[in-house]
């Protein structure tokens, strides 16, 4: 949750506390800084972002939830261009923390 709290404050700027410097992110090795503009990135695009955690479980170090997000885009996102209108969408993510 702290994690999430982070990203809900717009602390995207460091996460060096709970992100490791090199992580794998959709299957694919990215680096923390990457991780991080690409988080900075999104809120640009959808300031009013928030990360709605719906369902969360967690088991030893994995973490799985479900994510609700209902914003409203002010540059393309996804495929969905700027024109006023809220968008809703869910994503599922599975995370895993290690030392």
């Amino acid at each position: 949750r702290r994690y999430i709290d982070y990203l809900n404050e717009r602390e995207t700027y460091d996460l060096s506390d709970i992100v490791h410097d090199e992580l794998t992110y959709n299957n694919k090795p990215m680096s923390r800084a990457n991780y991080q503009n690409y988080i900075g990135d999104n809120v640009a695009r959808i300031p009013d972002i928030y990360f709605d955690i719906q369902h969360l479980l967690v088991s030893g170090d994995d973490v799985s939830s479900r994510i609700q997000f209902q914003c409203t885009p002010v540059k393309e996102f996804r495929g969905h261009s700027p024109n006023g209108q809220t968008i809703s969408f869910v994503e599922r993510v599975f995370y895993r923390f290690e030392e």
